[in-house]
């Protein structure tokens, strides 16, 4: 069985600020999407009510759309074998995979903003329990690595 040596109050404060460091590097690397698509979505080609998925902020949104696109891509692919024609559906000029990929995107986008939320919330929380003599050291630290001291 591995023993653990407690760690002092100022380690322990280190180590968190450590790994808070490492999981905003971690949602750092995810947040610059590259879209396929830059069209709005649309339910119907001549329908006004549009979904810019790049922009969108709910995930349900971008689950239906995704939805109506795995409908109408069966619903083509059965009517082409019935009229014994050979067609690849696409939606507004775009593939199903391609809708799917830039929505997939989106929802990482909101995942991480999400989790960039949470981070923050735990910073405040974490700065709650530094002491000020800590707080003040590791400021002073901070400020001689931006002046290159």
């Amino acid at each position: 069985m591995e023993t653990k040596i407690p760690l002092t109050k100022e380690q322990a404060i280190d180590a968190m600020f450590v790994q808070l460091e490492l999981k905003k590097a971690e949602v750092a690397l995810g947040k610059k999407p590259v879209y396929f698509i830059s069209n709005p979505f649309r339910y119907s080609e001549g329908m006004s009510n549009q979904i810019d998925i790049s922009t969108a902020r709910e995930e349900r949104k971008l689950i239906e759309v995704v939805a109506f696109l795995k409908e109408r891509a069966k619903a083509y692919g059965e009517a082409a074998a019935e009229l014994g024609c050979e067609s690849k559906f696409t939606w507004l000029g775009f593939t199903p995979e391609e809708w799917t990929a830039d929505c997939q995107m989106r929802v990482n986008v909101l995942q991480i903003d999400k989790k960039v939320k949470e981070l923050a919330a735990l910073e405040i929380r974490i700065n709650k329990v530094v002491p000020a003599d800590i707080r003040e050291a590791r400021e002073i630290v901070a400020l001689q690595k931006e002046l290159g001291i």
